[in-house]
């Protein structure tokens, strides 16, 4: 089992892991996206003894796997530097998946900037902000005065780039400004932002790796989709004097830092005639935090990760099936004198589904959250992978939902998982 982060709020689930065998290790989503590597250690949990028992721990770039090492959060021989394979769709052969097959794109293809927000304190979709902030101050240990402060500045911030939005809309009406909420950020703002202006759109479905490469230009605030742009060969820009709760190093660095909207409408005005050139220190500034913090850029992060996960583990027959079946039906924490562990109790016994409703007499369907994906989905990415010739000559794999064929401890289980095997 891969971990997308070791977060305080993933220690109970992976203290399960332990518990019944299964091995696990890192493969973080965003983890060079800190201001600096010491940032990033304290967004980890505080448990030694779990990151002791990581199989592995993949790393971005040589900097963080380094100072995790220093720090002794691992060892050396859990490390494996092996950049993100998130990165490796803007390298060929991948980059022509969602370059050419793959991806969502916009009727008659018009030429767009996109916007990509990162304002989730501000425009929290999943919460309240009292529990959004109620969350953040119990999982990170930040105090509620400083979490409200980043909300309002943070709305601050969407007003503004609204704002450049409406601006750009109107002094290049040829053009269509693409604006894509964090999968964790509300819609509405942006809608209403943006109502009165046919150029301007609001689109939040897909993968942004197609938005990324087909866009002129990508436009963010300290977000990692600069780092994207910059891998698709696409100008990122950033508008910085839009206020940021959290100004990170790499993302900014990376991109061209404009200080007005006159500055941001000459560099657009030179992309859209396609004479833009940014200055010579920032593709040398470029190069040098590549190698330090992304490691490379040459579409090989999923062989190195691969790699590094069949290089750890260790025997495979160390699952304790019966003791993952407890915990599905919660009758590691529930006591049996409660009402909900009898129920529990009982479901496990008569081999009832764990979300059987005894008072419906029906199993209860878990409402899917998205980001959510099918089978379907997988399969059209898969196929295209394929059509690619990544160079690996491997049987062409099935795919299939879980559901489908005993893929979960008890059939009457159902997840959302997606199994692909070869024939």
């Amino acid at each position: 089992m891969l971990v997308p982060a070791f977060r305080s709020y993933y220690a109970s689930r992976v203290r399960k892991y332990v518990e019944v065998g299964i091995q696990f290790g890192l493969l973080d989503t965003e983890q060079s996206v800190y201001r600096n590597p010491e940032e990033y250690r304290l967004s980890m949990w505080n448990e030694p003894e779990l990151d002791r028992a990581a199989r592995c721990a993949c790393m971005w770039g040589p900097a963080i796997g380094r100072y995790v090492v220093e720090k002794g959060v691992f060892t050396e021989d859990q490390i494996s530097v092996t950049g993100c394979p998130r990165f490796d769709y803007y390298a060929e052969p991948l980059a022509k998946v969602y370059g050419e097959k793959v991806g969502p794109s916009l009727p008659g293809s018009p030429p767009y900037i996109l916007f990509n927000t990162n304002f989730t304190i501000g425009n929290y979709s999943d919460n309240t902000l009292d529990r959004m902030v109620e969350n953040m101050s119990r999982n990170y240990g930040y105090p509620r005065e400083q979490i409200l402060e980043w909300h309002r500045v943070q709305q601050e911030a969407i007003a503004s780039m609204l704002d450049l939005a409406r601006k750009l809309a109107t002094d290049f009406p040829a053009i269509t400004i693409v604006i894509r909420p964090h999968p964790q950020e509300k819609e509405e703002p942006y809608l209403e932002g943006a109502a009165g202006f046919p150029n301007i759109l609001v689109r939040k479905e897909g993968s942004v790796t197609p938005w990324v490469q087909r866009a002129l230009a990508v436009v963010q605030r300290s977000c990692s989709t600069a780092i994207e742009a910059v891998m698709a060969g696409v100008p990122a820009l950033s508008p910085s004097w839009i206020p940021t709760t959290h100004e990170y190093p790499l993302p900014e660095a990376m991109s061209v830092s404009l200080p007005s909207y006159e500055a941001f409408r000459e560099a657009v005005r030179a992309i859209v005639a396609g004479r833009f050139q940014p200055a010579k220190e920032i593709a040398t500034r470029i190069e040098g935090l590549t190698a330090e913090w992304l490691h490379a850029s040459d579409g090989q992060a999923h062989e190195r990760v691969a790699d590094a996960v069949f290089g750890s583990l260790g025997p495979l027959d160390t699952v304790d099936v019966k003791a993952c079946r407890r915990l599905l039906y919660g009758l590691h924490n529930e006591s049996a004198w409660t009402l909900r562990g009898f129920a529990n109790r009982v479901r496990h016994a008569l081999h009832f589904p764990h979300r059987w409703s005894f008072r419906g007499l029906r199993t209860v369907a878990e409402v899917p959250r998205d980001p959510h994906f099918g089978a379907p989905q997988v399969e059209k990415l898969l196929r295209a992978i394929e059509s690619v010739q990544n160079g690996h000559g491997s049987p062409a794999l099935a795919v299939r939902d879980a559901n489908d064929g005993g893929g979960y401890l008890t059939p009457k289980f159902h997840g959302r998982s997606i199994v692909m095997e070869a024939p």
